[in-house]
């Protein structure tokens, strides 16, 4: 009903009502199909989110610090239209938190149930699973103007969000807020108009009005779509097929982010145990061809992983084999060989 004034909300309500009061009287069976339709997608347009799974990683640009993404299923988001068609996204604001770690952000992103059901965490194809994350760095760096590494971590299933469930929802919610006050305005001056509506329950309402514009309640959204902008459909960034045969290249592909992922450095990893007044240890060697000097390294380590980022050379996330004492870590880098050795406690002691 955007856009329209009220005269004509008006009398777009009364051709609506007249077509129903024909179809109850001439067609009672088409009528209540009808109506229960409505109750259905009405139930599915005000189902909140659910969390699906976390992913963290890491923002270079405006600020450097550690980055986690909410991935909710929430019916209130369409599917793609088609095998052809772009994955719709929804997301809402960058936040900032802290934890015993420090400061960090947290971005809630919103895909249909079926999506991440054969996309998310569970995907039977591990490329399927990263187009699905690349994707949602791809939206949250053109939708916040930031920059972030595509290397990433998916936390435990026990951590499907970060932060509270309630506040990732919420957070989520926020997107279609405005929208959603307007829609409940409208159907409020509809009611004091026109007596039918009164007995018609709000959920029925609501559906009616807006299959009146040709909307449905599950409106498609179009990828990329920035929080509080309108709904406008920029390039694809992701497209599907419909082919169930083991995935080739183009199943899933991101087109959309001209974005150059850099490629990652050689390395190699070696646990010690403890030895004479040398404790446990990780020891990590990373061969970084063209680097010239240590300043040239944006490294950060937790006792998680470690992720090391050379601009416009390497780019690189590790996982450790075993948590690391991250406060007690040395780094040497050798300019003769170009390469970085990194010594890391370990908190099991042997």
């Amino acid at each position: 009903m955007e856009g329209l004034s009220q005269e004509n909300m008006m009398a777009k309500a009364q051709q609506i009502w007249t077509m129903l009061d024909d179809m109850s009287e001439n067609n009672p069976q088409a009528y209540r199909k009808f109506i229960d339709k409505q109750k259905q997608e009405s139930k599915e347009w005000t189902t909140p989110p659910e969390t699906h799974m976390c992913v963290q990683t890491v923002m270079y640009e405006p600020t450097r610090q550690r980055v986690f993404m909410n991935f909710c299923a929430w019916l209130r988001v369409h599917g793609p239209k088609d095998d052809e068609a772009p994955i719709p996204v929804v997301g809402g604001p960058l936040l900032e938190d802290e934890d015993d770690d420090g400061i960090y952000s947290v971005v809630s992103l919103g895909f249909n149930p079926k999506v991440l059901e054969e996309f998310g965490r569970d995907s039977k194809n591990p490329e399927e699973l990263k187009a699905m994350v690349n994707l949602a760095i791809s939206f949250v760096q053109d939708a916040h103007k930031v920059q972030l590494s595509r290397s990433y971590t998916i936390l435990k299933r026990s951590i499907q969000c970060k932060g509270s469930e309630e506040r990732t929802i919420k957070s989520l919610k926020s997107v279609f807020n405005k929208g959603d006050s307007e829609t409940e305005k409208q159907i409020d001056d509809l009611k004091k108009s026109f007596a039918p509506m009164q007995a018609m329950a709000s959920e029925d309402v609501i559906g009616n009005v807006k299959n009146s514009n040709g909307v449905t309640p599950n409106m498609d959204i179009p990828i990329l779509t920035k929080p509080g902008a309108s709904f406008e459909q920029p390039d694809p960034a992701i497209r599907i097929s419909a082919d169930s045969k083991p995935a080739k290249p183009g199943l899933i592909q991101e087109i959309s982010d001209s974005k150059v992922v850099l490629p990652k450095p050689e390395y190699s990893v070696v646990v010690k145990d403890v030895e004479g007044d040398r404790p446990r240890c990780i020891v990590f060697r990373l061969e970084l061809p063209g680097v010239t000097s240590v300043r040239d390294c944006d490294l950060d380590i937790s006792e998680d992983d470690l992720t090391l980022c050379v601009t416009n050379k390497y780019e690189i996330c590790l996982q450790f084999p075993e948590k690391v004492l991250d406060d007690k870590a040395s780094a040497k880098f050798s300019t003769k060989s170009s390469c970085l050795t990194l010594t890391m406690p370990t908190v099991k002691k042997s």
